[in-house]
C-alpha cells in the first residue's frame, strides 16, 4: 500500500493541490484540481488513503456531481441575468 507521502506526490505531480489535515487523530486531506471546461473539483477524503481515493475515483458519477452543483444557490446566482430579469418584470407590471 502507498504511504501518504507516496500519493500526496503522485496527486502532486498530476496538478493536483493536497492540504492535510488530522480531524480527530485520522489524517484527512482536501484534494483540489481544476477540470480542463474550468470546474474546481474538491475531494474530501477521510481518511486519506490510496483506497479511499480509488474509491472516489470508482464511485464518481459525473450527472450526480452536475445535479449536486444544479441545486447550489451559488450555480443558481451565477447564472442569473439581472437585466433581462427585471426587464421581464417592467414587461409583465405594465
Amino acid at each position: 500500500m502507498k504511504t501518504i507521502t507516496q500519493l500526496t506526490d503522485y496527486l502532486e505531480l498530476n496538478d493536483y493541490d493536497v492540504i492535510l489535515t488530522l480531524q480527530y487523530g485520522v489524517q484527512c486531506a482536501e484534494v483540489e484540481s481544476w477540470t480542463s471546461g474550468g470546474v474546481d473539483m474538491i475531494i474530501w477524503l477521510n481518511p486519506y488513503t490510496l483506497d479511499e481515493f480509488a474509491s472516489y475515483v470508482n464511485d464518481f458519477s459525473v450527472d450526480e456531481q452536475i445535479d449536486m452543483h444544479r441545486q447550489a444557490d451559488d450555480y443558481k446566482k451565477h447564472l442569473q441575468y439581472p437585466k433581462a430579469s427585471k426587464t421581464l418584470t417592467n414587461i409583465t407590471e405594465n
